[in-house]
């Protein structure tokens, strides 16, 4: 099992959270309840980093499964533009992860825990939303509450407040987050 430096840990969880506000807006389902679109093609991520034993074998193999499915539509053919943003950043973060090690085990448990958190962070995103019935301040007060905890926990305290009105724009449609 791979050990994580606090500041390693810093970095994979607000890499998450940057990748979520690359995601497809919020969308009601037919029960009312926020939810992301597509959402399974996240959740199917992290087996691509499991397919080999190897670890580069494994991170290629994710890499090539990313670029190939993210892309494509639920159903049918055709792409889906919707994910291209999330793609781009996260074959970014790849490499990123890639250039501060040379250990391919090491860049796959990043990864592993990188796409784990974004699937855990944007599941309770949605949530957040749902329990607060669409209320803004509601909204805001539990992500604050929930980040804070977080992210003091790995010294990324100062980020909370930018974090917080990045996601709060995102989940209500009032901006455009870049990263």
């Amino acid at each position: 099992m791979t050990e994580f430096q606090r500041e390693e840990l810093k970095e994979i969880i607000l890499d998450s959270y940057n990748l979520i506000l690359t995601l497809p807006s919020l969308q009601l389902n037919k029960r009312k309840e926020w939810e992301i679109k597509s959402r399974s093609k996240l959740r199917t991520l992290p087996e691509a980093l499991r397919e080999f034993q190897d670890p580069s074998a494994s991170i290629t193999h994710f890499v090539k499964n990313t670029a190939y499915f993210l892309p494509r539509a639920e159903r049918g053919s055709g792409t889906d533009k919707t994910f291209n943003e999330l793609l781009s950043k996260l074959l970014d973060t790849v490499s990123k992860y890639s250039k501060r090690t040379d250990s391919p085990e090491h860049i796959r448990q990043k990864l592993v825990y990188l796409i784990g958190y974004l699937n855990w962070g944007s599941d309770s995103i949605c949530v957040l939303k749902n329990v607060s019935h669409n209320d803004q301040r509601e909204f805001e007060r539990r992500l604050k509450a929930m980040l804070f905890a977080e992210f003091r926990i790995v010294g990324a305290d100062s980020e909370v407040e930018k974090m917080v009105q990045a996601i709060k724009g995102w989940a209500f449609g009032q901006m455009e987050h870049k990263g």
